[in-house]
């Protein structure tokens, strides 16, 4: 963790830049501001509420040591105040490279999907090989023995989302890339004791050139679910998967015939479908925007947010919230010094902003992932610019977005 100085100065910046929209009234006292990191780069992934009251971190850490750069899975977890009970990394030596992309709960502990990456073999021709992994890690944030590890002949295989199924299942999903076959999403289902692959599901499928996937659930019919984006990025789809033995995969595109970029980052259920934040660019400057869609992906409404003037912001996170309305996040550079700064947004169930929420500081900051907490606060994980370094910033606000 960071020296306590710089977590003064951060914190005491942080609540002076609410006044570049709106002021924010004293929060309770369970509210804090925290950093994590070092001297590597850490890319925040997602974070999840624990039974205990407190929060689990996945990152992903940046190595660069003096012959190569190299990848580790990064946990954190504190106790309800943000304070770090512990750290881990995996692998805990060596340079295999390990990427994280997703946590959830599993058993008593929990389970991270992302990347193996095995790095080029010098004395023959093997290239560097990245496969999905899966690791189960139990609550004290130890590696069990439950592993998964696919790989994908002559291609890559990327872990970007995994859940539990009401079947009692795990379901995965992965993004493909491969010389042989145009296919490019990959997913399957594994045991849930053993991690082991099960035979009777395991797919592939094209899907418009998808270069992200994210926001992997299951919803109330057993269907799954997910969001990308095709192409260079420029116009967001979801996709739904009956089951495991469909044919095709396919969704519409956000926005059908957009002459301008409309990134889908984030997504989250609703009642009669989806929600997403996104960013576009068709006020010729970048723009969060939020869109309602039918259980099929179809676009009801579009909500662009412009109300920050000439401004680029950008929209990466969502979460919905107890009264029906949603959470959006991500970065704006509303300040003077065009430094990007955290946003977070409050939104009836139609979407309507009730209030708006900037944090920041002369660093660079984003909104990476947002969790509504039991007494109807915000946990948002972010990632932070600090002295040339990319680390990792937690707040945790009241019901109005605001911190003490």
């Amino acid at each position: 963790m960071m020296h306590k100085a710089a977590i003064i100065l951060i914190l005491t910046c942080a609540l002076l830049s609410c006044n570049t929209e709106q002021d924010a009234e004293p929060g309770s006292s369970d509210t804090f501001i925290k950093l994590f990191g070092g001297a590597n780069l850490d890319e925040p992934q997602k974070i999840l509420l624990t039974s205990d009251g407190g929060y689990l971190i996945l990152a992903t850490t940046e190595i660069d040591s003096v012959e190569s750069v190299f990848f580790k899975i990064k946990l954190i977890k504190t106790d309800k105040f943000g304070d770090q009970e512990w750290q881990r990394t995996y692998p805990e030596a060596g340079e295999l490279s390990y990427k994280g992309r997703s946590v959830i709960p599993y058993n008593d502990g929990y389970l991270v999907i992302g990347d193996r990456i095995n790095p080029e073999n010098e004395d023959s021709d093997v290239e560097e090989e990245t496969s999905l992994l899966v690791l189960a890690i139990n609550p004290m944030g130890e590696q069990t023995g439950n592993t998964a590890n696919i790989t994908l002949p002559g291609g890559s295989l990327e872990g970007h989302g995994i859940v539990r199924t009401t079947s009692g299942e795990l379901a995965v999903v992965g993004r493909m890339d491969s010389d042989t076959t145009s296919n490019n999403i990959f997913i399957s289902r594994l045991d849930a004791t053993d991690l082991a692959v099960l035979d009777d599901c395991g797919a592939q499928y094209a899907a418009n050139n998808v270069q992200l996937v994210k926001s992997f659930f299951e919803r109330d019919d057993g269907s799954l679910a997910f969001a990308g984006s095709i192409g260079n990025g420029s116009n967001g789809q979801v996709f739904v998967l009956p089951d495991c033995q469909a044919s095709v995969l396919a969704g519409p595109n956000l926005v059908p015939g957009a002459t301008v970029n409309y990134t889908t980052n984030q997504m989250t259920g609703t009642r009669s479908g989806f929600a997403v934040v996104g960013t576009t660019n068709q006020n010729n400057n970048l723009d969060m925007f939020f869109a309602r869609l039918t259980s099929l992906g179809v676009q009801t409404s579009l909500i662009i947010f412009d109300d920050l003037g000439a401004a680029d912001d950008e929209g990466l996170a969502i979460t919905s919230t107890a009264d029906g309305g949603f959470v959006i996040g991500g970065l704006t550079e509303v300040n003077t010094s065009n430094e990007a700064d955290l946003i977070i947004r409050k939104l009836d169930f139609t979407g309507q902003v009730q209030w708006t929420r900037i944090y920041g500081d002369l660093n660079e900051e984003e909104v990476r992932f947002i969790a509504q907490t039991p007494d109807g606060g915000y946990a948002v994980l972010g990632k932070i610019e600090f002295g040339g370094i990319d680390n990792i910033i937690l707040l945790k606000t009241d019901p109005q977005g605001n911190i003490n």
